[in-house]
């Protein structure tokens, strides 16, 4: 494995420890030298000379690091027995990966570490003997080979594995650390060999928790290691304490260093040499820092941020904050000694309100900022404190119009805030059910409604609803003007043929262009409509030309109409409504260029007054 692999998967862990991404477990440790500098704006820097790896030998499950050889000719994977009893020998290893200790290192110390399960045997212990072989044992598939080659290497330690039950260390030797040293980025395995009479069961495989204060850990090496050219590796906060919530910059050094990784309380992460951030509430704590050179080889380093605490800011109000007009309501705080106070409303200073309490007489939104003695500061939820106006107005106000088979919606503004309640009245009674801002109804009368808040009742202004019966038009027809027409007190007015509108049909009278049946719509003085009934138009009053069709031609026409006649006719131009436009005598060509775009109706007459054509003419 490569030391830029290394490089970018290490994951730090507190202060003392990381993980590696990687077949192995591993937990670094700092050690020797750690420097304390008190900076005015900087609470503490560490700089270390050496860095210390704790590394595993534990593999992925069913994937044996450790194992065991005996004299018999057997092989075991897992349990490791190391033993020179009187009737079999048997000895252990663990397989270790070093290619996690970055390149270019000076190995300076190697401790050896296991867990005894248990231990058998009389007597004071001797022959015990520790060997490195370079290499992964766990792949040579013969006993017997395996058996030798577990005293083939080269001899680490003859220390005794003593005779408790429970956590062992050989204390590091010369030859443990020129081993290591020598086999840097290898795989190599540790050999262990019984003394006379003893029989050892060291966690192998089985022991996979790997972390040395549980009792079920794997055989471990604890290697200490210094990264060349990398010196005077610091870590800084830029002031502490601080405020939640505030922006804090981590400051990294060293000389000789490439690149650095951060990591710290609450997930925190960064691989830039001075991150900047915002703290939260998980952001104090222990800060640290790994600085690599050119080799992926890295230095730690530590320092805290201490986070103040930020006051709570909350207000209660002395009474109800729905208020009637004229009424007050307090508002109060907590009181620390050094604390200061501002109460602001919609986001703006009250000028002069800097105590603990503030009495509003006004609608609006209050809160307070309280400043600790330390400077960190916070700022409370709104109270929303409601006025109600006396006699509130409903919408729609004053006296509003309503037609027989209508109805409409009264409704009144929200006043927003929790424990207001609503009632409708007519005429000063309650309507049952009716406790909604709004209320639908058909029926004439005086409508208001009592807002009740706690503390303070207010009534509407009211609102009169008259109800009003609908017109009842007729249509009647002069044959002799060729002219329908109804009253002419109505408002406005919609002629229909035949149930479609007739565009521009918008007057009491109207001349019929065809035969059909004719209705209108009108709307009276209330705003209330109702159509007419039908009338049934058969025919109109026309006499025919002997001896003669009469044409109008170009239908539609923008200037000029022509009447094709083998006598002369009289031209009479209406509107719609039934306004003469035009009267020409002989009409033959008639000139309608200055009539307005839109529907006309053409008369022609005979020299005895007699109507002999009716003809709707489309002016572009």
């Amino acid at each position: 494995m490569s030391c830029a692999y290394l490089a970018r998967n290490i994951r730090w862990i507190g202060v003392l420890f990381y993980r590696p991404v990687i077949s192995s477990t591993i937990y670094y440790t700092s050690m020797k030298k750690i420097y304390f500098l008190s900076l005015l704006c900087c609470l503490s820097v560490a700089s270390f000379a050496q860095t210390t790896v704790t590394l595993y030998s534990t593999g992925a499950m069913n994937s044996y690091t450790t194992g065991s050889a005996t004299s018999f000719g057997t092989r075991t994977d897992g349990a490791i027995v190391a033993s020179a009893s009187g009737f079999f020998t048997s000895r252990g290893y663990a397989v270790f990966d070093l290619s996690a200790i970055p390149s270019g290192t000076t190995i300076t110390n190697c401790v050896i570490g296991f867990n005894d399960s248990a231990y058998l045997g009389t007597g004071t212990p001797a022959g015990w003997a520790t060997y490195g072989y370079v290499g992964d044992l766990s792949t040579v598939t013969t006993a017997a080979t395996l058996y030798a080659d577990l005293v083939a290497g080269t001899l680490l330690t003859n220390v005794s594995y003593g005779t408790a039950v429970g956590d062992q260390t050989l204390p590091a030797t010369l030859a443990t650390t020129n081993f290591i040293q020598a086999n840097n980025g290898a795989k190599v395995s540790i050999c262990f060999t019984g003394g006379a009479s003893r029989i050892y069961a060291i966690k192998g495989e089985t022991g996979n928790l790997a972390t040395t204060s549980s009792p079920n850990h794997a055989p471990y090496l604890q290697i200490t290691y210094t990264c060349a050219g990398v010196s005077g590796v610091s870590a800084a906060v830029s002031s502490s304490p601080v405020c939640v919530g505030s922006s804090v910059t981590l400051t990294g050094g060293g000389t000789g260093t490439t690149s650095y990784s951060w990591t710290g309380p609450g997930g925190f992460t960064s691989n830039l040499q001075n991150p900047t951030f915002s703290t939260t509430a998980t952001s104090s704590g222990v800060y640290t820092v790994m600085a690599y050179n050119a080799s992926g080889c890295g230095t730690m380093a530590t320092t805290t941020l201490a986070l103040s605490a930020t006051p709570v800011a909350t207000v209660t109000a002395s009474g109800p904050v729905v208020l009637c007009s004229a009424g007050t309501v307090t508002l109060t705080t907590t009181s620390t000694l050094g604390d200061t106070y501002q109460w602001s409303e919609s986001g703006t200073a009250i000028s002069g309100e800097t105590n603990s309490s503030y009495t509003a007489t006004t609608a609006g939104s209050y809160e307070v900022m309280i400043t600790a003695t330390d400077g960190c500061s916070a700022t409370s939820t709104p109270t929303v404190i409601e006025v109600l106006a006396p006699h509130p107005p409903l919408t729609p106000g004053g006296t509003y119009a309503l037609c027989i088979g209508s109805s409409v919606t009264l409704s009144i503004a929200p006043v927003g805030l929790p424990g207001v309640t609503y009632q409708w009245q007519s005429g000063g009674t309650s309507i049952a059910g009716a406790t909604n801002t709004t209320y639908t109804t058909s029926n004439a009368g005086l409508y208001t409604n009592i807002i009740m808040a706690p503390g303070c009742n207010d009534t509407s202004a009211a609102t009169w609803v008259n109800v009003y019966a609908l017109p009842t038009p007729t249509v009647s027809y002069d044959p002799g003007a060729n002219l329908l027409s109804t009253s002419s007190a109505y408002g406005t007015y919609q002629w229909y043929l035949n149930t479609v509108s007739i565009p521009g049909a918008n007057s009491y009278t109207l001349v019929p262009p065809n035969i059909g049946s004719y209705r209108v719509v009108v709307t009276d003085v209330h705003g209330c409509h109702n159509f007419s009934g039908p009338y049934i138009l058969n025919s109109l009053d026309v006499n025919q030309v002997a001896g003669a069709d009469v044409n109008i031609y170009p239908n539609p026409a923008s200037s000029t109409i022509h009447v094709a006649s083998s006598v002369d006719l009289r031209a009479v131009i209406m509107s719609m409504e039934g306004k003469k436009i035009l009267d020409q005598a002989a009409a033959k060509d008639i000139d309608v260029s200055s009539l307005s775009q839109g529907l006309y109706i053409v008369m022609l007459y005979n020299e005895a007054g007699e109507r002999v054509a009716i003809q709707k003419l489309v002016k572009e």
